[in-house]
């Protein structure tokens, strides 16, 4: 059973997938978006590490700048929808630092 952060996640992604994405800097570095976080979680295992890291950098920058208020121009609903993206890829990005680490593997 999933739970509602999970569900959240899974939303997140999803919405990614079904809107053509016009902002695709938000998306992680991936050929295709994955159906749930776990799909996530093992396909950005398999990227470059330095890759990853930049894409976490980046995702961290977007998700502040999006809190402060800097992109005040867009619809609240918009960027409700960002920050949850950017939340959901940040897990993500996460877990995959977290089982490097667990692994022996080097991690922040």
């Amino acid at each position: 059973m999933s739970s509602p952060a999970s569900r959240t996640q899974q939303t997140a992604i999803s919405d990614a997938r079904s809107t053509g994405d016009p902002l695709p800097s938000v998306q992680l570095p991936l050929e295709s978006a994955p159906s749930d976080l776990d799909e996530a979680v093992q396909e950005l295992t398999e990227r470059p590490e330095d890759e990853l890291r930049q894409a976490r950098k980046h995702h961290r920058r977007a998700l502040k700048a999006l809190r402060e208020d800097t992109y005040e121009a867009l619809p609240e609903e918009t960027r409700e929808q960002l920050v949850r993206r950017l939340q959901t890829n940040l897990t993500a990005l996460n877990k995959v630092f977290e089982r490097g680490s667990e692994d022996g593997e080097a991690g922040d």
